[in-house]
């Protein structure tokens, strides 16, 4: 059975762990009022918790103050105790634009913290320099926030993202990467030549890296307007990755065609050696408002999605015209729906919610998202306010 757990955050990140007989575990603060915003976490088996948020100009947690320098929008990282208390922050020396993080995951077996994300323009990161319209990368902490390593495809070209990971049983790293041919300069074609490996036009890949962060392999590319982040999660048979696409797509170098102005999404099944093994179409709807934001596989090979859509999905038949709900689903491990959970709200009320991260471990599932209106889930209300919110 999963347990419960409930995180309400404020504009001021506010953080609220509650036990499956809703009694307080910890409760703390998290910002200075100075605009926090786009919660991402990652809890550890041992029972911490890596959390990530973007701040302007200046944050807090505890008794750990930071302030951006050179772009006032950055994210910052901390590691909390089981108690909740922080343990220490990790953020870029300086960036120039745009710096995010996407993601975080953890290896117990060697006790690194990996995060991913990108940047626009460059950043300054352990007194390394990096420049570049848009360009992903990965970083690799030690358990005491030490920086070790960074990665990023190419320095010479621009256009990548990267947005989803796994850390697989034997420390390989899978991740999603998306290339954005439009933005790309000044080359037109980006290339691995360690694991000759190229792709010359806009689409998405899935790369594997060893623990060190040096390439291995890459899937074939998919094609098609991608809409929403490329995930990544696995189970005991496949790696698992998951993609919004509207009108056509190509996967595997087969083409999938949703139908006009039509928006779906897949979950692709890839072998340890990233080949393909199969497609699954996990929902199709007309609105350009939806994305799906998490991905994450429980034990007994269910999937856990989070995100959002505006009036109507084909998996959920009941219409919400004009708001934006959070999706909260879980799905067989062929794709097909199990259940989906929803806000409850007044007729009439105004409501747009949005789930940004979800992560399960030891029986509870964690989410991170942002409300407007007034929201019920399940026993928890949720006042009417802009602010940001983890449920169970």
């Amino acid at each position: 059975m999963l347990k419960r757990a409930l995180l309400y955050i404020t504009f001021t990140l506010g953080m609220v762990l509650i036990n499956q007989a809703q009694s307080f575990k910890w409760i703390k603060q998290i910002g200075d009022k100075s605009g926090e915003t786009s919660p991402i976490c990652k809890v550890l088996p041992e029972g911490q918790t890596i959390i990530a948020w973007r701040y302007s100009f200046t944050t807090q947690i505890d008794s750990f103050k930071a302030t951006a320098k050179g772009y006032s929008n950055p994210y910052i990282l901390s590691f909390l105790s089981k108690e909740g208390k922080a343990k220490w922050i990790w953020k870029p020396d300086s960036c120039y634009s745009t710096f995010t993080i996407s993601s975080i995951n953890y290896s117990k077996s060697i006790g690194k913290i990996y995060i991913i994300g990108n940047f626009n323009k460059g950043a300054d990161i352990n007194n390394q320099s990096f420049r570049g319209n848009t360009n992903g990368f990965i970083i690799k902490l030690d358990t005491n926030g030490t920086f070790e390593k960074i990665y990023t495809l190419s320095l010479d070209t621009s256009g990548l993202i990267f947005e989803g990971f796994e850390v697989s049983n034997n420390n390989d790293i899978v991740l999603g990467v998306f290339y954005d041919q439009n933005k790309s300069f000044p080359s037109s074609n980006l290339k691995i030549p360690s694991i000759n490996f190229s792709i010359n036009k806009t689409g998405n890949f899935v790369l594997k890296l060893d623990k060190d962060l040096n390439p291995i392999m890459a899937s074939k590319p998919m094609y098609g307007t991608k809409f929403g982040k490329i995930l990544i999660s696995k189970n005991s048979n496949n790696i698992l990755s998951t993609c919004i696409y509207r009108d056509t797509c190509i996967i595997n170098g087969k083409s999938y065609f949703n139908g006009k102005n039509i928006f779906s999404a897949y979950i692709t099944y890839l072998d340890s050696n990233l080949n393909f093994k199969k497609v699954s179409k996990i929902y199709t709807t007309v609105s350009t408002d939806n994305s799906i934001t998490a991905l994450r596989t429980l034990g007994n090979g269910d999937l856990i999605i989070g995100g959002w859509f505006r009036d109507s999905i084909s998996i959920i038949p009941q219409q919400h015209v004009g708001y934006t709900m959070p999706l909260y689903a879980c799905l067989d491990s062929n794709g097909k729906l199990k259940w989906a959970k929803l806000p409850q709200f007044k007729n009439g009320d105004w409501h747009n919610s949005y789930i940004y991260d979800l992560d399960v471990e030891d029986g509870y599932i964690l989410g991170g998202g942002r409300i407007i209106g007034n929201t019920v889930f399940d026993d928890f209300n949720l006042p009417d306010s802009l602010g940001l919110f983890w449920f169970f």
